[in-house]
């Protein structure tokens, strides 16, 4: 049993030592070859010398060359080779060095890096005539007592393992526990112990980081299916709306028509009455086939799917007008007083229809939050930048509260009730102004609920 022991332990120790050469190796490879690429694009003759001569002083290294791209010596160190090898263990790890010029890789040169570990062996095989002739000098005693001390050191640390291994849920996103008696000095069951304790705590962080990735790819997944959604729905309406206003136009058409006959007809006839008063009837009957018409065009302006509508120069008070008018006849029935400052005469960079339901969507908010206020008011007021316009939508709320706040151009938040709002208004709105180059914000310094819509100015 002592020799399996003492097997064992070398072994072990062997093993450490390959894992710390073929470490040595791996960090030559990480922090060598990068400095190294440094210096060979620099031409540093003697800073390469020095790097390589310090490499070549570590044990186990053998051999260093260093070639440039036409296969010239740059460097070659060799340290001088046994008679004989108690074993042949030599390794020779080759190294092209590339360089990034432009997005291409261009071949610099090679490193040859020729590594053994024969003297792991050698120190083992010491280690072990040592030890074995030392053990045949030993009694039963003292084997047996190294028995006892071997499984009161050995086994029981590694059934600790074994039970923390089955405790452990790979799933998990709560710290782990580490080992409850773990050893004090360094030595291999203190490492073994130590490295679990670090995979169980990374295997914790990727779970956690993996959980949040699945969380914003199935929020995200569920923003463009509701965005999808919400397309199809604007398609639908949109052919809804194309179908009801070529229903109402016609009629419409007919009827403006038979208006200015008859009106024609009835002004012949009464041509020297001072007291008829017939034109301001014909005239409202006018304006009102005028204002259904015109609800009806901008109906199918703002249901229309504007999201491959490409971005152009449009005239400020073009791009505002229709869609006030159209929010004045909604207000007009709500005894909503609705103020509009004087619209500059400047231009603005925009998609028309997704402009115009951004607009649309803002006030529609306003409108649903004083919806049950005592004062009621909505106002539209204009404020030129060096290469922006602001358009200022306020209502007559008393502002938004901070909790609030920080949530509400996140997708699917909503303040309504449900089947009011689905809570992607202000995200779309947003995400929709940001790619026309502009921005849409919450004021929080106005006394009033206000949300500023920055848009690009253009030339006229």
């Amino acid at each position: 049993m002592s020799t399996i022991f003492t097997l064992s332990s070398l072994f072990l120790d062997y093993r450490l030592g390959v894992g710390k050469m073929d470490e040595r190796i791996k960090n030559i490879e990480i922090t060598t070859l990068g400095s190294l690429k440094g210096s060979l694009w620099d031409l540093n003759i003697n800073l390469i010398k020095v790097q390589l001569n310090d490499l070549f002083q570590l044990e186990g290294i053998t051999e260093i060359q260093l070639v440039d791209e036409n296969n010239i010596n740059l460097v070659h160190l060799k340290k001088e080779e046994k008679e004989r090898e108690l074993f042949d263990s030599s390794f020779l790890n080759k190294y092209p060095l590339y360089f990034d010029v432009d997005g291409e890789k261009v071949y610099g040169g090679t490193f040859f890096l020729r590594f053994t570990r024969n003297h792991i062996l050698e120190e083992i095989v010491h280690r072990a005539l040592i030890v074995f002739l030392t053990q045949a000098a030993k009694t039963f005693v003292v084997s047996f007592l190294l028995l006892l001390l071997y499984e009161k050191l050995i086994t029981h640390d590694l059934v600790s393992i074994s039970q923390y291994f089955k405790k452990l849920d790979i799933a998990t996103t709560e710290t782990v526990e580490g080992f409850k008696n773990k050893r004090e000095n360094e030595d291999e069951i203190s490492i073994i112990q130590n490295q679990i304790e670090n995979i169980s705590r990374k295997l914790v962080d990727l779970n956690i980081e993996n959980k949040k990735l699945l969380d914003q790819a199935n929020k995200e997944k569920k923003l463009q299916e509701a965005k999808a959604l919400n397309a199809a729905r604007l398609a639908s309406l949109g052919e809804m709306a194309a179908g009801i206003a070529h229903e109402i136009n016609n009629p419409l058409t007919i009827i403006k028509s038979g208006i200015y006959a008859v009106e024609k007809k009835i002004k012949r006839e009464h041509e020297n009455d001072l007291n008829f008063q017939g034109d301001v009837n014909f005239e409202r009957i006018n304006n009102g086939v005028n204002r259904i018409s015109k609800i009806i065009k901008n109906m199918k302006k703002i249901s229309r799917d504007g999201s491959h509508e490409e971005i152009a120069s449009l005239k400020l008070k073009d791009a505002l007008i229709d869609s006030f008018d159209y929010f004045h006849e909604k207000l007009r029935s709500l005894d909503i007083e609705f103020k509009v400052a004087d619209i500059p005469e400047q231009y603005i960079t925009v998609s028309e229809v997704e402009f115009a339901q951004v607009l649309m969507n803002l006030l529609n908010n306003a409108l649903d939050a004083i919806n049950d206020n005592d004062e009621k008011w909505i106002s539209i007021d204009f404020k030129s930048l060096d290469q922006f316009l602001e358009i200022r939508i306020t209502d007559s709320g008393k502002g938004i509260d901070e909790a609030t706040l920080d949530k509400i151009f996140a997708p699917f938040f909503t303040t309504k009730e449900i089947g009011k709002g689905t809570g992607l208004g202000l995200s779309i709105s947003k995400e929709s102004i940001e790619k026309m180059g502009g921005s849409l914000y919450y004021d929080s310094e106005s006394a009033n609920t206000t949300f500023v819509l920055r848009v690009r100015l253009s030339p006229q």
